[in-house]
């Protein structure tokens, strides 16, 4: 069976508080909002994670939340400090080490990283904007059997949260 690989950036951060570390930044309002609208954009596709993988950032670990709050049922959310300070090398590893129970897995962290890596592993360059989200599928029964040279994903749609936050037309 293949795997479901949902790559997330964060959703949009404060700048605010010019004396807070990165790694502390909240999300703004808006980004609250788009996390929301990925969680239920997630549900109505039927695309609800085993795991959510995030960065252990603010402003990524308040995403997942936000978005694990739309998914019924709400999977759990694991923090990784090498989402936060990594490279796309960094997020391939932590993908292969995930379970053999985990077919679907949704990881939230930041850029360049996470849209390099969707670039890596996929059929076509994919470039994520803030709480904008790709879902590969792998051609791989378990993580750890994912190998880059050997196993092209292939991008079946990309959610941008700013068609999300727009209202639907009737």
């Amino acid at each position: 069976m293949p795997r479901t690989l949902l790559l997330m950036r964060h959703a949009k951060s404060s700048w605010k508080q010019g004396d807070i570390p990165d790694h502390d930044r909240p999300l703004k309002r808006r980004g609250k909002r788009d996390a929301r609208a990925v969680g239920r954009a997630l549900q109505r596709l039927h695309l609800v994670p085993d795991l959510i993988l995030t960065s252990t950032a603010t402003r990524a670990h308040r995403t997942a939340r936000r978005v694990a709050k739309e998914l019924t049922p709400r999977p759990p959310i694991v923090e990784e400090r090498r989402l936060y300070t990594g490279a796309p090398g960094d997020y391939l590893r932590a993908i292969q080490q995930l379970s053999s129970e985990v077919c679907t897995v949704l990881l939230v962290g930041h850029n360049p990283a996470i849209s390099d890596l969707g670039t890596l592993i996929a059929d076509h360059r994919v470039y994520l904007t803030t709480a904008d989200v790709a879902e590969i599928t792998l051609p791989v029964d378990q993580w750890p059997d994912y190998r880059v040279d050997r196993h092209a994903g292939h991008v079946v749609r990309v959610l941008h949260s700013k068609e999300l936050r727009r209202p639907a037309k009737t």
